[in-house]
């Protein structure tokens, strides 16, 4: 997940996560700060922010499709991986300020971590 998350930073220039969601919460177990100036920062074992966690849980609903919304002035892209061995349901995130999330931003940024998504559910999910 490490390595996915930094290679989302790189290629989109945003933030990315990977958040892992239990029966008790949802949790940011590994991020990469993208570019400046960035609209949320994510601790690495923290809790997600509320805004982030109602895109993580709607994320869940879509299968494989990204979802991309906007809160507190973030456009967030969320998509979903699956669950590894240890019940953790992982999803992807990669968070841009809305001024720089125009719509060829937002489509290369699905592309991206939807890519991304693909790579890592062939190899943690069950």
């Amino acid at each position: 997940m490490r390595l996915a998350t930094h290679a989302l930073c790189s290629a989109t220039g945003e933030t990315a996560a990977a958040v892992g969601r239990t029966a008790v919460d949802s949790r940011v177990l590994h991020v990469a700060i993208g570019r400046g100036p960035v609209t949320v920062l994510l601790t690495e074992g923290s809790v997600v922010p509320p805004f982030l966690a109602s895109a993580v849980a709607q994320t869940h609903t879509n299968a494989t499709t990204p979802i991309t919304a906007t809160a507190e002035g973030t456009t967030i892209v969320t998509v979903p991986v699956g669950v590894d061995a240890t019940a953790v349901d992982w999803t992807l995130i990669v968070a841009a300020p809305c001024h720089r999330a125009d719509p060829a931003t937002v489509a290369a940024i699905e592309q991206a971590i939807r890519t991304a998504a693909a790579k890592l559910r062939d190899r943690i999910c069950l």
